[in-house]
């Protein structure tokens, strides 16, 4: 029986890394591989619980600084990037702390500026990042 719920343990912990691909849960299908194995010779489940425990801290003690330096500083580049730089259309006005909206290349988007001035619904922006779901622009 204990070998089940390991080999689920270890099913779950891998769909969960496929799902988010974000070295969170990789570690504990590590752990639960090593207790699946020790529960195939009959060791005690009390042991296999102690090991996963183990195993999965101590791979992730020896991994994730490794990970981290490997993906530090990497930004991840989206087909929404390629806006940056480019002209949009204010449609609503822009206010230092309040967002309106831009039309670049067809699409609609919220936007916000950086700069202290207010952008008027007909000005011509320039795109200069991205901020979750809001375009930063600042005036030509």
């Amino acid at each position: 029986m204990w070998t089940w719920i390991w080999i689920i343990t270890m099913a779950c912990a891998l769909i969960l890394e496929a799902a988010t691909m974000q070295m969170v849960s990789i570690w504990f299908a590590l752990g639960a591989l090593v207790s699946a194995i020790l529960a195939m010779f009959g060791v005690d489940p009390g042991i296999q619980i102690a090991v996963f425990l183990a195993v999965s801290a101590l791979v992730v003690l020896l991994t994730r600084p490794l990970a981290k330096k490997l993906t530090k500083g990497k930004h991840i580049a989206t087909n929404i990037d390629r806006h940056i730089g480019h002209q949009a259309i204010v449609l609503e006005e822009i206010k230092p702390l309040s967002p309106g909206t831009v039309k670049i290349e067809g699409l609609v988007w919220t936007a916000v500026t950086d700069t202290q001035e207010t952008l008027a619904p007909g000005e011509v922006v320039t795109v200069t990042e991205i901020r979750g779901a809001k375009i930063v622009v600042k005036k030509i």
